[in-house]
C-alpha cells in the first residue's frame, strides 16, 4: 500500500503505565516524549495513517498534540479522547456496575464481563487510577492536525456514543457555519458494543483501504506521505 498504519496498543494484558510501543529489550513502555522521538525516527519525516480504540484513542490524542506532522490521516474506534472532559468515561469505565439482573441484552452483560476481565484487573486498575493522566489525553477535534474518521458503536458503554456523536456533530455545524470543512467525519453503527470494530473484518478492511486511499491533506505541519 501506499502508507503505513501504525496502532497505539498495549503491549501486554497486564499493564502498570500506559504504554505505547514495546522496544525489546525494553523491560517499560515508553513515556510519550520517548514515543514521539521513536514514531519520528521511524517516518523519518514522512507522514502516516494512525488507527486507535477506546483508550489508545487517547495516547493518539496526546501523539497528535505533539507531534502535528506525523498525521497524514487517523482513525478513532471507540473514543475516549472527545469527552475526557466530562467525569462520565472515568465513572463508566472504573466505577459503574452493570445491573445484576434485568440488564439490556447485550449492552449491560458485555458490560459485566469487560468489568469482570479488564477493568478489575490489580495492574489495570493501578494504571487508571495512578498513572494515567485524563487531561493529558483529551484532545478537541479542532486541534486535530489531520482528517479524522470517528467510528461509534451505539451500545458502548465506556465513552456514551450519544454525548460524542452530539459533540462532534455540533464542531461540524459550527465549521459549517464559518465556512471552513470540518476534520472529522462520522460512522455510526447502532448495534456494536464497545470494540465492534475489532469483530467486523470487512468494516476493517474497508476502513483502512479508505484512510489509505484518501488524499492525505494535512490541516498542520508539513510532510511527505509515507512510500
Amino acid at each position: 500500500h501506499a502508507g503505513a498504519l501504525y496502532l497505539p496498543i498495549f503491549p501486554t494484558w497486564a499493564v502498570a503505565a500506559p504504554p505505547s510501543v514495546r522496544l525489546s529489550p525494553c523491560d517499560r513502555p515508553l513515556q510519550l516524549p520517548e514515543l514521539v522521538v521513536s514514531l519520528r525516527g521511524m517516518l523519518c519525516g514522512a507522514r502516516a495513517a494512525f488507527l486507535a480504540n477506546s483508550v489508545g484513542s487517547g495516547l493518539l490524542g496526546a501523539v497528535l498534540e505533539r507531534a502535528p506532522e506525523l498525521a497524514g490521516a487517523a482513525v478513532f474506534s471507540d473514543p475516549i479522547c472527545f469527552e475526557l472532559s466530562s467525569g462520565d468515561v472515568l465513572h463508566n469505565f472504573l466505577y459503574a456496575e452493570p445491573p445484576c439482573c434485568g440488564g439490556r441484552w447485550p449492552r449491560d452483560y458485555v458490560h459485566a464481563v469487560q468489568r469482570a476481565m479488564v477493568v478489575l484487573e490489580p495492574s489495570v486498575q493501578f494504571c487508571f487510577r495512578r498513572t494515567f493522566w485524563w487531561t493529558h489525553n483529551y484532545i478537541h477535534p479542532a486541534d486535530l492536525p489531520c482528517d479524522a474518521l470517528v467510528v461509534l458503536g451505539g451500545c458502548d458503554t465506556v465513552a456514551d456514543p450519544h454525548d460524542v456523536r452530539q459533540a462532534l456533530e455540533a464542531y461540524q455545524r459550527g465549521c459549517v457555519e464559518r465556512g471552513e470543512t470540518p476534520r472529522v467525519r462520522l460512522e455510526w453503527h447502532e448495534g456494536w458494543l464497545h470494540g465492534g470494530l475489532h469483530s467486523d473484518e470487512a468494516a476493517q478492511r474497508r476502513i483502512i483501504r479508505d484512510v489509505l486511499t484518501r488524499p492525505w491533506e494535512a490541516h498542520g505541519e508539513g510532510g511527505q506521505r509515507e512510500a
